[in-house]
């Protein structure tokens, strides 16, 4: 995260994460269909709001992997609208991330299955969620092929729901569909004509999940093929991100609803309506709340109030709200270091000040601003009377960031602190 810290989205390697709060809770009790004849499936519509699964798509062409997906690593390839994924010989797993959360609510995932990997693996598609099981593991909602068979998957509480033969030609198109409360698990030849295979009641944790693509060698193999995707959701994504400054929370609950906390060595506490970063002396860290979604920016705005910030002694420590592009080359901060506020970008590493200004309780409130293709920061005393202090072009894209507030220090001989009131919470 350009010189203020580095952050991953991906699930498996998140080492501090806080469950996520829903209203509902936990189901008592899960209704399960399994049958190879359910018939015909709803045919799916424009989303009818902001930040569906279906506002994400991909049709993997060129040969670069796009930025909805974190960085791929080893044995995964794209060309000619093909993303070929190759597990290890030895046993394991090697998937394409997906690299925001989306709701899954009314809406639907489908990707090409153009082939599965060979005999002894397991090719997936998968939802995660922040949610953990009992043992500490994402929960998640998948179909996958393994031996020849498909099969369907909805956490611990579910299970595994049998699923017939894999027929590579009648089973061409996966498709996990939520509606009016039930999951289905279905399949199409030509992504027109679906038929269910199987369908549960929905878990509690699908307003927020994160696509993954995997091929798992299920032991040592030497020649575990490769598994080949083609049109993650058709290749044509519709609907729209929600706004920016539909994203509230008045820092109320102990819960953090939005993401998941990147803690470093920091400590956080959420109470009466203040997120608190405690910052840790002799230590360089990064620490932020930051969305697990992507929020558009553009004809919008992003507000908070700095209720605390670090002393200007402690010269490192600083407090920051912030904007970053899905591939993490474009970062949008506002910043409070060593007794003054810094109105910057951070464009492929190089850090861009457009103004610096003295801090002081005139500018305890912090906002971002779009309006038809340019971005203002901005300043007031009581989130009313707001003073620009700088504007710029729009630096990147803005029609999807993630937006974080945060904290650190690099090694500070004293602690310090800063604390944030609620995120879009007006006065």
């Amino acid at each position: 995260m350009g010189t203020l810290g580095v952050r991953s989205r991906t699930i498996s390697i998140v080492l501090a994460v806080m469950l996520l709060g829903f209203e509902g809770g936990c189901r008592a009790a899960f209704d399960v269909v399994i049958d190879g004849d359910l018939g015909v499936a709803d045919a799916m519509t424009v989303p009818s709001r902001c930040g569906e699964m279906a506002t994400v798509a991909d049709d993997f062409q060129g040969t670069t992997v796009r930025s909805i997906w974190d960085a791929p690593g080893a044995g995964i390839s794209q060309q000619d609208g093909v993303i070929t994924i190759t597990p290890p010989a030895t046993a394991g797993l090697r998937g394409l991330s997906g690299a925001a959360f989306y709701d899954l609510t009314g809406s639907a995932v489908s990707i090409e299955v153009v082939q599965v990997a060979n005999a002894g693996t397991r090719t997936t598609l998968q939802l995660l969620t922040n949610q953990r099981d009992t043992n500490g593991n994402p929960k998640t909602i998948s179909m996958s092929e393994s031996n020849g068979a498909l099969s369907f998957y909805i956490d611990s509480e579910v299970g595994n729901l049998p699923g017939p033969p894999f027929d590579a030609v009648l089973h061409r198109v996966w498709r996990i569909r939520e509606s009016a409360g039930l999951i289905y698990f279905e399949t199409s030849p030509d992504a027109t004509t679906w038929v269910a295979r199987a369908s549960a009641a929905s878990p509690d944790f699908i307003t927020e999940v994160q696509v993954h693509l995997d091929a798992e060698n299920l032991a040592p193999n030497p020649t575990p093929g490769s598994a080949q995707f083609a049109k993650f959701n058709g290749g044509t994504a519709v609907g729209q991100m929600c706004k920016a400054n539909t994203l509230k929370d008045p820092f109320t609950q102990p819960t953090f609803l939005w993401g998941w906390p990147q803690l470093g060595a920091c400590t956080l506490s959420i109470t009466q309506g203040q997120a608190s970063f405690t910052l840790p002396a002799s230590t360089s860290t990064h620490c932020e709340l930051e969305s697990g979604s992507l929020y558009d920016m553009t004809e919008s705005t992003l507000v908070v109030a700095a209720a605390v910030v670090p002393p200007a002694q402690a010269s490192s420590a600083y407090a920051l709200m912030r904007l970053t592009s899905p591939d993490s080359k474009g970062q949008i901060d506002l910043r409070y270091q060593s007794g003054r506020l810094y109105f910057e970008t951070i464009l492929n590493g190089t850090r861009n000040i457009y103004n610096s200004v003295p801090f002081d309780a005139s500018m305890a409130w912090w906002r971002l601003r779009e309006e038809a293709g340019t971005l203002f920061w901005e300043t007031a005393p009581d989130g009313l009377a707001w003073a620009q202090q700088a504007s710029i072009a729009d630096p990147f894209a803005l029609a999807g960031v993630f937006i974080a507030v945060g904290a650190g220090t690099a090694s500070e001989t004293m602690a310090s602190s800063a604390g944030f009131l609620g995120l879009n919470s007006m006065p």
